[in-house]
């Protein structure tokens, strides 16, 4: 996606003098006649992803304050804090460069967490199962997989706005290379690990605590540790991050969503985004939990997660492009219309 945005700079279709071109308007180029469709499906992508923050925000927090505070209220607190946030316009706003600086400490912390509490030194609430207990391959999982690409990375949409905003682009791929290498190894091993040791358990729980055989229920994999002063204040730290990291989420969803109903005064602009926040609010008390949420989304969200960056790569910079690489592009492609079909009727049924 990043190499058609710059193929399409030297080629003349930036709209200022930045160079700023979106993921919207590389679609719209490719399929001008699908312009408005492709927008709205990238809307809804960013929008599913922030629901997910919601569920996860309160699943998190809402068995500490349950007893002051009821699950719409604490959807209403999490609005009313995104709401200021939601109207700042670039992603080198000192603001989101601490939500950014905070946000690598929270993970970090989170991820050291969960490694002791289900590797190291493992609860009996969750001991290491029978080998044969762990699947190795779960098909029913591919909604969820796109699900949670979509939020970890959205990168189809944030790094070209990310991109744009750098003081020198000349420096965003080494900073991109860096960052995803790094998350692929992090992130790989802290799976594998979690899932070595939990299995079943990983992202689970038991809907009858006290009965190893009652059937699992789904959860985020916070809830597979036990609830020590310690983890508890993980889990909030995780949940601020959270609401520090939406409005740069929502920040090419909400460009997007601007330019789509016309709005070009600094009033309009801010009504649509905090009616975008309001309605999250809505929607999320309205959905039943977080893995719903993120499967609904994973399920929209293949095509444009997937398939059209490359076919947009392919159609701009195929003439440069080696056969194995359109054939690579083409293999993704089809993999993201084929996962959004089955993870589509999956939620379905």
């Amino acid at each position: 996606m990043l190499e058609a945005v710059r193929e399409l700079r030297r080629r003349g279709h930036a709209k200022d003098d930045d160079g700023r071109i979106e993921y919207t308007a590389v679609a719209g180029l490719y399929a001008p006649r699908a312009e408005r469709v492709l927008t709205v499906l990238c809307i809804v992508g960013q929008f599913g992803s922030s629901l997910g923050y919601f569920a996860f925000i309160c699943t998190s927090v809402q068995p500490f304050v349950a007893s002051m505070i009821s699950r719409p209220q604490t959807f209403a607190i999490i609005a009313a804090i995104e709401a200021p946030l939601i109207l700042l316009r670039d992603t080198s706003h000192p603001a989101f460069e601490a939500a950014m600086a905070f946000g690598n400490v929270a993970v970090g912390l989170a991820l050291c967490t969960v490694l002791w509490g289900t590797v190291v030194a493992p609860s009996e609430a969750y001991p290491h199962p029978p080998i044969n207990e762990l699947k190795i391959v779960d098909p029913g999982g591919i909604g969820l997989l796109f699900g949670v690409t979509l939020i970890m990375f959205s990168c189809h949409l944030e790094s070209v706005s990310i991109e744009a905003d750098m003081a020198s682009r000349d420096q965003f791929d080494r900073v991109l290379n860096l960052t995803f290498w790094s998350l692929f190894v992090v992130y790989i091993g802290f799976g594998l690990a979690v899932y070595a040791s939990l299995g079943e358990a990983t992202g689970r729980v038991h809907a009858n605590p006290s009965d190893a055989s009652s059937a699992w229920m789904d959860a985020t994999i916070m809830q597979n540790l036990d609830d020590g002063a310690f983890v508890i204040a993980v889990k909030l730290l995780m949940s601020l991050n959270l609401v520090m990291m939406m409005p740069i989420t929502l920040l090419p969803a909400s460009r997007a969503m601007e330019q789509m109903i016309g709005a070009g005064t600094p009033a309009t602009q801010a009504l649509a985004r905090l009616a975008m926040i309001v309605s999250l609010a809505v929607a999320a008390a309205l959905l039943p939990g977080f893995e719903m949420i993120v499967g609904l989304t994973g399920a929209l969200g293949g095509v444009t997660c997937f398939t059209l960056p490359v076919l947009c790569y392919a159609h701009f910079c195929g003439d440069r492009l080696p056969t194995w690489q359109l054939a690579a592009a083409y293999g993704v492609a089809a993999f993201g219309v084929v996962g959004t079909l089955w993870s589509f009727v999956q939620q379905l049924t």
